[in-house]
């Protein structure tokens, strides 16, 4: 799991993001984060794909934001 964080922490100072977080979610779940992000944060926003989820693996995935706003209530919605 560090070497993931460290991956993440890598991607967004080289592509310019100030916020990013990974999240660990079970097979399924993306979408409804994914479509949360679509309706209620600022235009900007990505995710990227780091592992692919499997029955009993979650999956690795990894948020890149912009704005502190959206960064605080993604923390807010997802932890």
């Amino acid at each position: 799991m560090e070497l993931v964080e460290e991956y993440t922490r890598v991607i967004k100072i080289e592509e310019g993001y100030p916020h990013a977080k990974t999240l660990y979610l079970p097979t399924g779940e993306i979408d409804a984060v994914v479509d949360w992000c679509k309706k209620e944060l600022s235009p900007g926003w990505k995710w990227q794909i780091i592992t692919s989820s499997s029955p009993g693996t979650p999956g690795v995935y990894a948020f890149f934001l912009k704005s502190e706003a959206d960064f605080f209530a993604f923390l807010l919605k997802f932890g």
